[in-house]
């Protein structure tokens, strides 16, 4: 795994001005767990916002930038970055930290800056930050809690029925989601009908850890379905976590709408609701695999038995 040290010395390109920059930072007090009653961090070096909490003013506005960009490929790695493409990625898509500084004041900083998303007082990802916020409302929720280590005693998610599956075709904007918490449950995300299919294997990907926005919950993808644990006593509730799911699909990806359903099954018996959605689960998902690059992103007839069609 890299270190932030190690990505950012690689996106400037061994610069030795920023790698000595990067030697000389000292220890940032990062808390992250507080990003659910916040939109970012701004390091402003233009006017006069509180500092972020990692950010000492006191410093040159070089090392100050240096130690920004250092917490924003942190939170990335924390996030699954391995390499610098993953990194600008989501930093661009949701950094929590942005600089905010005069024109060339530090330009051979402000380029990677640039290259980031991260420049100016309100930057891109603190807008899609505050969306996510906004929209899921009272359930308390941020990116940056999927990477909290938790305490978990019991989970729920890693059998035969539990199912997840990201369409395009979603005809409602909604997060709804029926039965109680229990071992086998399914997901299905439907998205606007113009979504392409790299947009689906990307919301798809990261529907998976988005239960694990919501503190004290551990969520992961495994064999098509979310595998979902919490600490002894605090089981998530089940519009909660379908509510995290249709905030974040909608924030993080730019999407108008998104048709989230969470199906809970019985604890013990039979389900047949569940066991339609595994087949459709599973049906789109070797149509997908079988289909050409750019080619239908549901197969003919599907929206016939998904929900709405």
């Amino acid at each position: 795994m890299p270190s932030a040290e190690s990505l950012l010395t690689e996106l400037t390109g061994a610069d030795p001005r920023i790698t000595a920059l990067i030697a000389g930072t000292g220890p940032l007090i990062v808390p992250f767990d507080t990003l659910t009653d916040n939109d970012g961090w701004l390091v402003d070096l233009a006017g006069d916002q509180r500092a972020a909490p990692f950010d000492d003013p006191s410093l040159p506005a070089d090392q100050r930038i240096v130690n920004a960009l250092l917490v924003a490929c942190d939170y990335a790695i924390r996030r699954g970055a391995r390499t610098t493409d993953d990194t600008l990625m989501i930093l661009r898509r949701e950094s929590p930290v942005g600089v905010n500084c005069e024109t060339g004041v530090v330009p051979y900083l402000q380029s990677l800056v640039d290259l980031a998303g991260i420049g100016g007082s309100f930057p891109q990802g603190f807008s899609r930050r505050k969306r996510g916020h906004e929209l899921a409302g009272t359930v308390k929720s941020d990116p940056a809690l999927s990477f909290k280590e938790r305490s978990i005693d019991q989970d729920i998610g890693d059998n035969a029925l539990s199912s997840l599956i990201v369409f395009a075709g979603g005809d409602t904007d909604c997060a709804t989601a029926s039965g109680e918490i229990a071992e086998r449950w399914a997901v299905e995300i439907g998205l606007p009908s113009d979504a392409e299919p790299e947009l689906i294997d990307a919301v798809e990907r990261e529907a998976a850890l988005m239960p694990s926005y919501l503190r004290g919950i551990m969520s992961f993808a495994a064999d098509d379905g979310i595998v979902v644990g919490w600490p002894l006593g605090h089981a998530p509730d089940p519009q909660h976590i379908a509510v995290v799911i249709w905030a974040w699909t909608k924030a993080l990806f730019d999407l108008p709408t998104a048709e989230v359903r969470v199906v809970f099954g019985p604890q013990f018996g039979e389900s047949i609701e569940l066991t339609e959605m595994r087949a459709r689960a599973d049906a789109l998902r070797m149509y997908r695999d079988a289909s050409i690059p750019g080619g239908a992103k549901s197969p003919p007839g599907l929206s016939k038995v998904l929900p709405g069609g």
